[in-house]
Parts: C-alpha cells; structure tokens; sequence
C-alpha cells in the first residue's frame, strides 16, 4: 500500500521520539478539497491523497527526514511541496487535466518525484543542496518541465511523451547530470549547466524538436539526438568561461536539421566536437578556439551544408571520416546533390581535406599560419573548388573529375606549390602565387579547357598541361 511508508515512520518513532515525530495523512474524495500540512520538527512524513475536482494540495516541511507523498487525481489539481532539513524525499503524481505541481527543497539528499498524466500539466521543481535527484515524467499535452538545482551531485531526468512540450533544466555546481527526453511534437529542450563534470543528455523524437545545451568550465559531456524533421540542435561550450575537455555530440536523423556546436569563445583545450547528419538539407556548423580540438561532421543525404572553423593550434576536424593526423585537420566527405563544404583555419600545422562526389558541390578551403596544406577532390557535376593559402610551406591541391569543374587557387607566402588536375568538361584553372619558391602544375584531360597563372615571386615555375 502507498501508505506503508508513513505507518512504518509511525512505528519506528513511537518508541523512541513520539512526541517529536510528526505524521500526516489526508484522503479527500469529492469537489472543491484543499489541503494545508505544515510540519516543522523531526522525522516529518505528510501523505494526501485527493480524488475529485478543484482540488489543491500544499504540504510545507522544515526538520529532519522529512517524507511527503502527494496524489491527486481530478481536474484543475495544483501541488506545491516546499521541504527545508535533511534527508528529504518527494513524490507528486496527478493524473487529470490542468495540473500543476511544484516540488521546492533546500538541504541535503534531497530526491523528488513528479509524474503527471494528462492535459495542460506543469511540472517545477527547485532544489538546492547537496545530494540533489529530481525526475518528472509528464505524458500529455501541452506539458512543461522545469527543474533547477544548485548544489552538489545533483541529477535532473526529465522524460516527456506528447504534444508542445518544454523541458528546462539549469544545473549550478559539480558532478551535475542533466537528460531530457521527449517524443512527441513541438518538443523544446533547454539544458544549461556550470561547473567540473557536467553531463547534458538530450534525446528528441518527434517534429520540430529544438534542444539547446549551455556548458562552462572543464569535462562537460553534452549528447544530443534528434529524429525527425526541421530539428535544431546547438551546444555551447566554454563560451561564458574558459577551460576545456568537453565533447559535444550531435545526431541528427532526417530533413532540414540543424547542428551547430560553439566550442571557446573564452580559449577553450581539448574540446571534441561530432556532428552527424543523415537527411535532406542539413546544416551543421562547428566553431573552435584554443589547442588540440577536434571536430568531426558527417553528413548523408542532399543539399547538405557544413562549416568547420578552427582558430589555435594542433586542431583537428573532419567531415566525413574521422581524422587521424596530428595536426589540424579538416576532412570533408559528402555524398548527395548541391553540398557545400567550407573550412577557415587559422594557426600552426594545418591540413585540411574535401571530398564530394554528387552534383552542384561548391568546396572552399582558406589556410592563414604555418606549415599548411589543402586538398579538394571533386567527382560529379559543376564542382568548384576554391583554395586560399597565407603563411609558411603551403601546398595547394585541387583534383575535380567530372563535369563544369573549375579550380580557383590563390597563394601568398613561402614555399607555395599549387596543383590543379581536371579530367571532364569545361574545366578552368586560375591561379595567383606570390611569395616564394612558388611552383604551379595543371593538367586538364576533356574539353573546353582554360588556365590562367599569374606569378610574382622568387623561383617561380609553372607546367601547364592541356589535352582535348
């Protein structure tokens, strides 16, 4: 029976502290109940259980071990449990239309429990302490979970089934873990933590899911996954703080989706950043700062969009296939029809690849620092490759195999080498080298060819080679 756990407390207490022990239970069964418990002392417990209409439920504990246990099954329930001591515990569960509970406690190990089964349901809980668990389960319509929690160890869950819901979570402290998930339509997911080893799981099944996570400081772990169509997913991290060794992973299975994960605006290190598409006309987006990043994007489908940008040292990215070099290193892969891949890296040891096979590619690659190399290679129709290298020893690469192909490459600096080979239709090189050491080679196998060079520099070379 739900009563057990109040005549267990009364038992155990009547030895020892009776007089001290408070006990509580209330059963309403008809229209227009209210309940009113306040219990200030030790070893509280407060049990009321509501069947009927209008009916509301306030339950205010301050002590030790308190233990509340609140049922309401009707229309326009309301439920507010405020519990301020040690060791407290919450359960709410509504099952009716317009309901509303809100769960409040401030000390230690606290735990509460909310679950509301029908229409136009709230869920609030706010906790801060230390040893802090929070679960609401809402299925229904209209559903909105919000929890907050400041303290230690603390854990939201926050599982929604139905239509137009919402879900907060806002974790202040250490150790936090944080997963919402939602199916249904509409879902919207929030989940902001700030603290050493927060964990942010967002997991949206449904239409118009929108999952947003905001992390500071140092090993955070934030996973979003979305199916469906017209998704957003975005991650921030280390944006309103600095730190570092936070990964971020992003799936995302369907149409129109988009992906975007901001990794240091405040220098972040070590961050690991994994965007995965599979859909139509998706778009991911990956932002970096600081050492020893990485970003992997992969993308399946048509009309898909991906842009990496690095700035620091010794980063790494890839779209399409995981990276194993030891610099940084953008790898793009696409698959499908109108891609465009585009990568801006700015620092020391970089190296950056494109692959597209489809129709309508557009690849861009632009290399500032040391110590670059770039490569594109294009197989389908109107491919157009874009190469810009600033700095130290950079190498310049673009090999498009298909039809309407054209490769732009544009080279200040020292050691520059550019290379552009075209086997297809309609095929134009163009390129600038100023700098030093420069060397430039083309080789255009089909028709319509046309090369353009244009050298300012020490030790220029250049070996056009054109064949119809």
């Amino acid at each position: 029976m739900k009563k057990l756990f109040l005549t267990v407390l009364f038992l155990s207490t009547t030895s020892l502290f009776f007089a001290q022990s408070n006990v509580s239970v209330v059963s309403s069964t008809g229209n227009s109940n209210a309940v009113l418990v306040n219990q200030t002392g030790l070893t509280n417990g407060s049990d009321v259980l509501q069947l009927g209409d209008d009916n509301s439920a306030d339950v205010t504990q301050t002590g030790d071990n308190n233990l509340s246990d609140v049922d309401q099954t009707g229309d326009r329930n309301t439920e507010i449990a405020s519990q301020i001591g040690d060791g407290n515990g919450n359960t709410q569960s509504q099952s009716g239309d317009d309901n509303s509970a809100m769960a409040a406690q401030t000390g230690d190990a606290n735990a509460s429990t909310q679950t509301q089964v029908g229409d136009n349901n709230s869920g609030d809980v706010t906790q801060s302490g230390n040893n802090n668990v929070a679960v609401e389960t809402q299925i229904g319509d209209g559903n909105l979970a919000q929890a907050n929690q400041t303290g230690n160890f603390n854990t939201g869950t926050q599982s929604q089934v139905g239509d137009n819901n919402d879900a907060y979570i806002d974790q202040v402290g250490g150790f936090n873990v944080a997963t919402q998930n939602q199916i249904g339509d509409d879902n919207y997911a929030y989940a902001e933590q700030h603290g050493n080893f927060n964990t942010s799981n967002q997991t949206q099944t449904g239409d118009d899911n929108n999952a947003q996570v905001y992390q500071g400081e140092t090993f955070n772990n934030a996973t979003q996954t979305q199916t469906g169509n017209d998704n957003y997913a975005i991650s921030f991290q280390n944006d309103l703080s600095t730190g570092g060794s936070n990964i971020s992973i992003q799936n995302q299975t369907g149409n129109n989706n988009t992906a975007s994960v901001d990794q240091g605006l405040n220098y972040a290190f070590q961050n690991v950043a994994t965007q995965f598409q599979n859909g139509n006309s998706n778009n991911a987006d990956a932002y970096q700062t600081g050492n020893n990043n990485r970003s992997i994007e992969v993308q399946v489908g048509n009309t898909n969009d991906s842009e990496v940008d690095q700035i620091g040292d010794d980063n790494q990215s890839g779209v399409g296939a995981v990276p194993n070099p030891p610099a940084s290193f953008p790898a793009f892969g696409q698959y499908g029809d109108d891609n465009v891949a585009k990568t801006t890296q700015t620092g020391d040891r970089n190296f950056s690849g494109i692959y597209q096979e489809g129709d309508r590619n557009d690849g861009s690659v632009m290399q500032l620092g040391n110590d670059n190399q770039a490569g594109i290679m294009s197989i389908g129709d109107d491919n157009h490759a874009a190469l810009t290298s600033t700095g130290d020893l950079n190498i310049n690469a673009a090999i498009q195999l298909g039809d309407n192909n054209m490769v732009d490459a544009d080279q200040i600096g020292d050691g520059n080498l550019s290379v552009a080979f075209q086997d297809g239709d309609s095929n134009t090189v163009l390129s600038m080298q100023q700098g030093n050491s420069n060397f430039s080679t083309t080789s255009q196998t089909g028709m319509g060819h046309s090369n353009t060079v244009n050298q300012i520099g020490n030790n220029n070379s250049s070996i056009v080679n054109q064949s119809n």
